[in-house]
């Protein structure tokens, strides 16, 4: 495929979650991370800009760049960032 969604539960039950657009050409790809529960609003954080993208219900997607990531947190609460 030429693009990968890697998810990974975390310790507090937040979700990490990587777009990977392995296609090393063209122009950016409309990638899709569904949640488990497509009834659920999940709060996402883009770990990369350190910005929050606001509550998604049922799914989240952003245009990644060719070869490039997104790398974002999921949580079921908006919460402040822990430094």
């Amino acid at each position: 495929t030429l693009g990968d969604v890697w998810t990974k539960p975390l310790h507090n039950g937040d979700t990490a979650v990587v777009l990977w657009n392995r296609c090393t050409y063209g122009t950016p790809r409309y990638m899709t991370v569904s949640f488990k529960d497509p009834a659920a609003t999940m709060h996402v954080r883009d770990l990369f800009e350190e910005r929050d993208l606001g509550a998604h219900h049922g799914s989240y997607s952003a245009y990644v760049n060719p070869d490039g990531v997104a790398m974002l947190r999921l949580s079921k609460e908006s919460r402040p960032v822990q430094l």
